[in-house]
């Protein structure tokens, strides 16, 4: 019997977020009869969905952190690079700030090494600090002359990590059928949270941080609130910010109509009880999330500084963070409707089926 492609793959933390959500859809999408996936942890903390991984013959990694002993962090990756045989070593990131793994990888494993970018750049964010960007620049010199394969979200995201080496664009993608509009998920969900049918669900599912600016988002449904009392606003995830936003909607005396379950395993069908989706971040670049909420059929108010190519269905309204929270308020209430309630179907290229399938079929190749 043909060795499995063994594939050992950084990118996931505790937190859900993007990427993660992206490597466990290649997750649930493997063929384990000819692969073999290994997922590196930074943390003691369980990774995302770490018992499904399990589950489907996944290995977990820990690797202790950078930030809690870097020589510990150093030699660790050293020893599971030169005492494990692995075809691919699948980097995921948002940055180059983390560079050490690749270059030790490059040094201590003969596996080929896969760098994959998943934003379209640094440019306007505030939730990086100048020593992150300075690692960044840094580790785009010491990985420029690693020979990797290059994958990217979008071509900004490609430009921004790899500049003019060339790179491939894997889309963004989503399981179509799984996110559609589904009547029984709007009943679940609303049901659990005591939502009418005659109340306004403003809805997001992002990690609560910095750069998801959640506290904007708290102003913002302040100003709706004044103007339709029945409108609700559920945020599905969890992060370092929870605790402020909280605070921030008890100040406001919003509370009763801010719902922040966490992180939740059932996430896909929260756009289904959602009547609008609004998402204030002061960075994005092709966000899986807005991806996900066109395709179940939302009508998508987001901030200006999102990727423009995220609109892949015409159905999002870009809004400045510079305008008033009362002017995103009247612009949401005036457009906040479904555009399908069966779902809008969105184009094949963004079918994460067909996306995960020549992702795999690289591989083998």
């Amino acid at each position: 019997m043909k060795n499995k492609i063994k594939i050992l793959i950084f990118g996931m933390s505790s937190t859900l977020g993007g990427i993660e959500t992206y490597l466990y859809n290649l997750a649930m999408n493997c063929d384990y009869n000819l692969y073999s996936l290994e997922f590196v942890g930074f943390s003691d903390k369980s990774i995302v969905h770490e018992e499904e991984l399990k589950q489907k013959g996944c290995n977990i990694v820990r690797i202790t952190p950078r930030s809690a002993n870097v020589k510990k962090y150093i030699s660790e990756l050293k020893e599971l690079f030169k005492n494990n045989k692995y075809d691919y070593i699948y980097f995921n990131l948002i940055t180059l700030s983390g560079f050490e793994p690749i270059c030790i990888a490059n040094k201590y494993s003969d596996a080929k090494i896969i760098i994959h970018s998943h934003t379209a750049g640094s440019q306007g964010r505030s939730d990086l600090n100048i020593k992150t960007k300075l690692l960044h620049f840094v580790g785009k010199v010491k990985t420029r002359n690693i020979d990797s394969i290059k994958f990217a979200c979008s071509e900004n995201a490609g430009r921004y990590m790899f500049g003019s080496s060339e790179y491939t664009v894997l889309n963004n993608s989503v399981d179509i059928e799984k996110f559609a509009f589904n009547q029984e998920c709007r009943k679940e969900i609303r049901d659990e949270f005591n939502i009418k049918d005659d109340e306004l669900l403003i809805g997001l599912i992002a990690r609560l941080e910095a750069v998801k600016n959640p506290l904007f988002l708290i102003d913002v449904f302040y100003e709706i609130k004044k103007i339709n009392s029945k409108a609700k606003l559920l945020i599905v995830g969890d992060g370092s910010l929870k605790n402020e936003v909280e605070q921030k909607a008890k100040k406001c005396d919003i509370q009763e109509s801010v719902m922040l379950p966490g992180v939740r395993n059932d996430a896909y069908k929260f756009y289904s009880a959602f009547d609008t989706f609004v998402m204030t971040s002061l960075y994005e670049g092709f966000s899986i999330s807005l991806l996900e909420a066109q395709t179940n059929g939302l009508r998508c108010f987001v901030s200006d500084n999102v990727d423009k190519k995220s609109d892949v269905t015409g159905n999002v309204v870009f809004c400045s963070l510079n305008d008033s929270p009362l002017k995103w308020a009247e612009t949401i209430l005036n457009g906040a409707q479904r555009v399908k309630d069966n779902g809008f179907k969105i184009s094949d290229e963004y079918n994460s089926k067909d996306t995960y399938k020549k992702l795999f079929e690289f591989f083998t190749k």
